[in-house]
């Protein structure tokens, strides 16, 4: 079976680091050709559009268990899709939190069921992402996402964060750190005032 062909013509295509006036001609979902002067297939005219690799967001909110009256996967992806990007990395502070892989296997089901893009979670620093206390198992977690990120709550002690980092560093996976000193809060910040 033949898939279909088009050329995306008069585009400004990003191609080896720059941006050129160049034709793409895609068969089904691939790219076969880049160049100049291409016509096969159906001809879509792309005059004063921009082509360019599609986006990677890593730092998502999507609310999804538990605040969907905020923003669901289903339109959350629509929302990413529709900007261009075909990638994004899920941020823990649902509810529950992703601390474990329990909840983790329950946000996945939502990603299956209703995503429109690739949807990669980011497992909780600490147990229920409070920023102190207990370290999910990162050993256990680490297969099934991206990262790991307390979004929303700091790290509250240097000691607890070298181990997090530690441990995310035998896993391969990333801290995404929401840098906060909580004992710094209400008169350690600036506030409201002349400035």
């Amino acid at each position: 079976m033949s898939q279909t062909l088009y050329t995306l013509k008069n585009g400004l295509v990003y191609y080896h680091h720059q941006f050129s006036l160049l034709d793409i001609v895609v068969e089904g979902t691939k790219i076969k050709k880049i160049g100049k002067h291409l016509e096969e297939g159906k001809i879509i005219d792309c005059k004063n559009l921009w082509m360019v690799p599609s986006f990677i967001d890593p730092h998502v909110h999507l609310r999804e268990p538990g605040f969907s009256y905020k923003e669901t996967i289903q339109t959350g992806s629509k929302a990413a899709a529709r900007g261009g990007y075909t990638k994004i990395f899920l941020m823990p502070n649902v509810s529950p939190t992703i601390d474990s892989v329990e909840h983790l296997n329950d946000l996945q089901e939502i990603i299956k069921r209703d995503a429109i893009i690739d949807c990669y979670p980011l497992a909780s620093i600490t147990v229920n992402r409070k920023g102190e206390g207990t370290l999910v198992d990162m050993d256990l977690l680490a297969p099934y996402v991206v990262g790991f990120s307390d979004d929303g709550t700091g790290i509250q002690t240097a000691s607890l964060m070298y181990e997090a980092c530690l441990k995310a560093k035998k896993s391969k996976r990333a801290i995404l750190a929401h840098v906060e000193e909580n004992s710094l809060l209400y008169g350690g910040y600036i506030y409201q005032g002349e400035y």
